[in-house]
This record gives C-alpha cells, structure tokens and sequence, in this order.
C-alpha cells in the first residue's frame, strides 16, 4: 500500500551495538575476534539499510533519507593502525567521527562530500531547509543549524 505524502519513517537499528555477534548468513568461523564481529555486522547494517532504500521504489526520487551514527568506534573493535584509547568515549576523532549521510532531492551532487563540523541537532534545520519548512515559526529555541555545504 502506497502512503499519502508527505510521510515520514524514522528506523532506529540497533547495529552496531554490544553484544558483537556473528551476524546471521555471515560465513565467519566460530571464536571469530571482536573487531572482526563488528566488520560483520556493519557489512550486514549497510546491507539492510540498501535493502530499505531499495524498497522505496518509485518514492526514493522524491524522499530524502538521512543516516547517521551515535558515537565512534569501540575501543575493542579498533584494529591497528588506529589507537583503542582513541575511539568511542574519547574526545578524539575514532570518538567523534561518525557518518552522516544525507540523499535525495535538493540535497546536491551524488556522492559529494563535505568537511562541514556537524552535529545530531543540525539535522532538524537541514531537513526543514530542504523541504521548505520554518522551524522557527514554531516559536520554540532551535539549537541546531542547517548544513550549508552542498546544498
């Protein structure tokens, strides 16, 4: 069944979180090491959210998706040549670093990056700024700003 537009999907995934599993249909060998169970199971979250966005048909020209992360790496997934005490946690970039992504109509040229410093309360504005929206007519504090870059 199609949805009336606009709408609006919020997925929040679990992956990838402690307890490292072994993701299922994953070919790692048993007593497989930490680092190597968080590859896996990033491989399988990024399968997922493709097999989401698939899904979206017809309605993935006119839908703007944003992925983004929590926190960094853990420290028991970081594999050399980065530094464990570095990572989540941490005020250093294995801590602070972490994806976001923003697709769909208005946002920019395909895979065009930025160096913008963003954070979780800038996603709010941006997607107003996208879709036409004033945040401030709500007449509530915003805290966030909206990413200029590429847009």
């Amino acid at each position: 069944r199609t949805m009336r537009e606009p709408w609006f999907l919020y997925v929040a995934y679990n992956a990838v979180h402690s307890p490292f599993h072994v993701p299922p249909g994953s070919n790692l060998p048993p007593g497989s090491s930490v680092p190597q169970r968080y590859d896996a199971m990033v491989r399988d979250l990024d399968a997922e959210v493709g097999r989401l966005v698939n899904g979206l048909g017809e309605q993935r020209a006119r839908t703007i998706v944003v992925f983004l992360a929590d926190n960094g790496t853990p420290h028991e997934a970081v594999t050399a040549p980065f530094d464990p005490e570095r990572a989540k946690g941490s005020i250093y970039e294995g801590g602070t670093n972490v994806p976001l992504i923003v697709a769909g109509p208005g946002v920019g040229r395909p895979g065009a990056a930025s160096d913008a410093l963003v954070h979780v309360v800038d996603v709010l504005p941006t997607v107003a700024k996208l879709t036409g929206v004033d945040p401030r007519k709500s007449g509530r504090p915003l805290d966030g700003v909206a990413v200029k870059d590429e847009m």
